[in-house]
């Protein structure tokens, strides 16, 4: 729970949180560029004078970028979550996926450092 918890907060609050600075950018807002029309810092002004590919744009790249960097994120979440059952006092998994073999991860920071550093 707390990878889940901690790819779904991370991985949108950083998507949602750079939208608005990556459209300014791609519309020229907030650069001091006179030909954008806008004055800096109008963040309401730029995004209902944003046109829709200047949206669709911004959203493609902050999506890109988010996806790039919480990847590993995600794929420690799928890797606990494939793990989960009753693990034995022998380390054992007695039920899952994985019954019959050794427990590879005992936590979140424990996935965190063997995928990581391994």
């Amino acid at each position: 729970l707390l990878a889940t918890n901690l790819r779904a907060f991370t991985y949108t609050g950083f998507r949602i949180g750079l939208y608005p600075t990556v459209r300014d950018l791609l519309s020229g807002v907030g650069t001091g560029n006179p030909s954008a029309g806008t004055p800096a810092g109008d963040r309401a002004a730029a995004g209902s004078s944003s046109s829709l590919a200047t949206k669709l744009a911004a959203g493609a790249c902050t999506g890109a970028i988010s996806a790039a960097v919480f990847c590993p994120v995600d794929v420690l979440r799928v890797r606990l979550q494939a793990q989960a059952g009753t693990v034995g006092q022998d380390g054992v998994m007695r039920t899952g996926l994985e019954a019959g073999k050794a427990q590879r991860f005992t936590g979140t920071a424990d996935a965190f450092r063997k995928l990581f550093f391994s």
